[in-house]
């Protein structure tokens, strides 16, 4: 698969999510893993309106800084608290479903 078909399946997701009333919380947004990145919905654009050509390439090294600036602002308050291998892998289990509804296929 190429860019622009990917960027036509996640338009393609983005308004089946819209069809099944998806667009609240999580449901907001479809991205495809691409190369070291995301293509990604743009935030405040209804999925009506949507063209491949909205679709936002993230880099993975975008997000890695803006968790980085995450966790600098939460030291600003304090010492953040940090979950151990079973903590994490407890709340990976609870998130295991988040976001999708019922009948929904990947």
């Amino acid at each position: 698969m190429n860019e622009p078909e990917g960027r036509e399946r996640v338009v393609a997701a983005a308004r089946r999510l819209h069809e099944r009333g998806g667009e609240s919380g999580a449901l907001r947004h479809a991205s495809l893993r691409w190369g070291t990145g995301f293509l990604v919905t743009p935030s405040g654009l209804p999925c009506g309106r949507m063209r491949a050509e909205d679709i936002v390439r993230v880099a993975l090294a975008e997000r890695v800084e803006a968790l980085a600036r995450l966790y600098c602002r939460a030291l600003q308050v304090g010492e953040p608290v940090l979950l151990d291998e079973v903590e994490m892998a407890q709340v990976v289990e609870k998130f295991r479903a988040y976001g999708r509804q019922p009948g929904f296929r990947r």
